[in-house]
């Protein structure tokens, strides 16, 4: 690689969920269901929003891709398909819709030069002409799905593969670096939590989750509509909204061990969903004389940063002065950095 040129970026992970919405009622049922607005969604747009319980709890995250207004996609990274079409299902009465369970055989997330390298590679042409000439998604289910994410912070692609074919392709086309110049450098999973909480990414359900509000995790009103009408979950985010304020948000803390064990000693496992925190697994509650402040949700290793790890935590916000006072948690010092920033925009987030 030339010294002048800039390694391209990408991630690898697994899309938990791909399921495809039909049916002549599956605008109006969706519509009914999602936390954001799809009426006003143009065909290949992406739309990102939460699925709500009754009570306005967060259930799961989901990118809804637009095909028509009878023709959906849902993924998601972080929940199954079973478990959001089962959600979906018991709520439909007399509706015609279809939903059905997509494989997918593996994903990838690459900046904007690493995913018009990997577009050329794979050598359709319906794919090129169209991903390089606009941002809309691409959706073939004899090749898969491919939207616009600003993942690293930037615009990235998403290519989730529905054909095994060209899953291994990619494999093949990583060995060779996409057949490019510059260095394909994959991020891991723990360099991928550090960014998303750079650019104020709450991870659902693990940072906010069936117990939790929309508005705890500043969802509202980017990812949670205000203006749609009736959805399942709307009337207790607009009474909160209008009414009211959270009394607990998402903070970021760092966390410096109080004795002499090594990090590797001291177990922070980021590959899992609940993490092995000490001798604890998360969530775990965060007490001040006795009394719980809130909960650690999420810990991942600094990467050589001012602290030993990164930490999201659910915290009443009128106990945030507890810190100034020094709180410690399994053998850590918890610094309380900042409030966890939130997207402004609910397209194109991850």
């Amino acid at each position: 690689m030339n010294s002048g040129e800039q390694p391209l970026k990408g991630y690898q992970y697994s899309m938990r969920c791909v399921l495809e919405v039909t049916g002549e009622d599956a605008q109006s049922f969706l519509q009914s269901q999602f936390s954001n607005d799809l009426s006003k969604a143009e065909p290949l747009s992406t739309v990102y929003g939460l699925w709500l319980s009754i009570k306005g709890r967060v259930l799961a995250d989901s990118y809804i891709i637009v095909l028509s207004d009878n023709h959906y996609w849902i993924l998601s990274e972080f929940t199954e398909a079973a478990s959001i079409k089962d959600m979906l299902e018991k709520h439909l009465i007399a509706d015609d819709v279809e939903i059905g369970i997509l494989e997918s055989f593996g994903s990838i997330a690459l900046d904007e030069a690493g995913s018009e390298s990997l577009i050329k590679c794979l050598g359709v042409d319906a794919i090129t002409e169209h991903m390089l000439a606009s941002k809309k998604a691409y959706c073939d289910q004899s090749f898969g799905i491919i939207f616009t994410s600003d993942r690293f912070g930037s615009l990235s692609r998403e290519f989730c593969f529905l054909n095994k074919g060209y899953a291994e392709k990619l494999e093949l086309m990583i060995a060779r670096n996409l057949n490019t110049s510059p260095v394909l450098h994959l991020i891991d999973e723990n360099q991928m939590h550090l960014k998303r909480i750079e650019l104020g990414r709450p991870l659902v359900p693990q940072e906010i989750g069936p117990g939790d509000l929309a508005a705890e995790g500043g969802f509202v009103p980017s990812a949670v509509s205000l203006t749609k009408g009736c959805y399942l979950g709307q009337e207790v985010v607009a009474r909160l909204h209008h009414l009211g304020k959270a009394q607990r948000q998402l903070y970021i803390l760092g966390l410096t061990p109080i004795d002499k064990r090594t990090d590797s000693e001291q177990a922070v496992d980021s590959t899992n969903a609940q993490v092995v925190f000490g001798s604890a697994e998360l969530p775990l509650s965060i007490e001040y004389e006795g009394r719980s402040i809130g909960q650690l949700r999420s810990v991942y290793n600094s990467n050589g940063g001012a602290y030993s790890s990164i930490a999201v935590a659910l915290l009443k916000v009128r106990a945030l002065d507890c810190f100034k006072e020094g709180i410690i948690l399994e053998g850590y010092t918890l610094t309380l950095i900042k409030a966890f920033a939130q997207p402004e925009s609910s397209n194109n987030r991850h």
